[in-house]
């Protein structure tokens, strides 16, 4: 759960051997998916980012890329 940590959110996509980061973009190596379990969205300045480079990706992967809602996301969502 990153909780909107950007260089947390950043430093697992380095360590993935599925993903990388070009030109500021999150791009899935070819034949993986990419399962996000939630909570990106916290009190931390990152939140937004890494809900754009998700979003993002499951815009560019619709059929490789599934985002789960979690109880932090949805707490945010009510605020909206």
């Amino acid at each position: 759960d990153p909780e909107g940590n950007l260089e947390y959110f950043s430093h697992c996509i380095h360590m993935s051997n599925g993903a990388y980061y070009q030109d500021g973009d999150l791009i899935l190596r070819k034949d993986w998916m990419l399962v996000f379990g939630g909570d990106a969205i916290d009190k931390s300045p990152g939140s937004l980012q890494i809900t754009q480079q998700l979003v993002s990706a499951k815009k560019r992967y619709p059929d490789r890329v599934f985002l789960i809602v979690g109880n932090r996301d949805l707490n945010k969502l009510r605020l909206v």
